[in-house]
């Protein structure tokens, strides 16, 4: 296995320097309370199975890689999104490469829009297919505890 998953936080921006390559991470999420006006709250709970509906909540999903060797490497990720039932509500594929002269590797995956079915525990999963793999596998479940109310007066 050519990649080893180092670590993987959410949050709702991050920062670089320029200088010495550190990441600020800002707004780390592990939870997130959503107020719905009476529209939206009664689409919520109309929902037929199979449907979710969207808030407006921009996040970054943060993923730092190890590469074991002195190759270049490549490998396929997939992040998913599953609600408190374990319905995949949203996924995003993407490749990284780690050249050669590289050892870690830090993806910034910045999302809009988070998608609801009801309260409970939400958990992202990101997973990894290696080159002649054939499958992914999961490296991390981040649990996000989501609380859904309506606004009140709405």
């Amino acid at each position: 296995m050519p990649f080893d998953h180092r670590w993987t936080v959410i949050c709702k921006e991050s920062s670089l320097d320029q200088e010495t390559n550190n990441i600020s991470l800002f707004k780390v999420l592990e939870q997130l309370n959503v107020n719905l006006n009476k529209e939206d709250f009664a689409k919520l709970k109309g929902l037929k199975p199979g449907q979710s509906i969207g808030v407006p909540l921009e996040f970054e999903v943060v993923t730092v890689w190890d590469k074991k060797g002195k190759k270049e490497e490549s490998a396929n990720v997939r992040v998913m999104i599953f609600d408190p039932n374990g319905k995949e509500l949203a996924s995003n594929d993407h490749l990284i490469k780690l050249q050669a002269d590289k050892r870690r590797l830090r993806v910034n995956n910045k999302i809009k829009g988070f998608p609801l079915t009801v309260s409970g525990d939400y958990v992202l999963v990101v997973k990894l297919m290696e080159k002649g793999a054939g499958e992914y596998k999961p490296v991390v479940h981040y649990p996000i505890e989501v609380t859904i109310t309506q606004s009140p007066g709405s």
